[in-house]
């Protein structure tokens, strides 16, 4: 079993339970692009260590396109823990997935 989780721009999560780990065609779907991009994240509230982010690579090139501040969030929170970079002005924007393998 997998929870897909679901982030988008307004900051609404949706989480689901799967019983396959969704593949990129899977992806595609949920985020509404074609070019899928993977960062780390990390927060507790999602899980006690460091996941994959997938979010559209083209996002900042559509318009209007719209900052995900809850992922940035979640990005930001890995680079300080991992890398040592304590800030940047990049950010994360659309909507990503984050797909977390349940214990059964």
């Amino acid at each position: 079993m997998y929870e897909l989780i679901i982030v988008r721009t307004n900051g609404k999560e949706e989480r689901n339970k799967i019983e396959k780990k969704p593949n990129f065609k899977d992806l595609y779907k949920y985020l509404n692009c074609d070019m899928i991009e993977m960062l780390r994240g990390y927060d507790k509230g999602i899980s006690n260590r460091s996941f994959d982010i997938y979010a559209d690579e083209c996002s900042k090139l559509k318009y209007p396109f719209y900052k995900n501040h809850k992922a940035t969030g979640f990005w930001r929170t890995w680079l300080k823990r991992n890398m040592g970079i304590k800030e940047t002005d990049s950010y994360i924007a659309g909507d990503i997935a984050i797909i977390n393998k349940l214990k059964r």
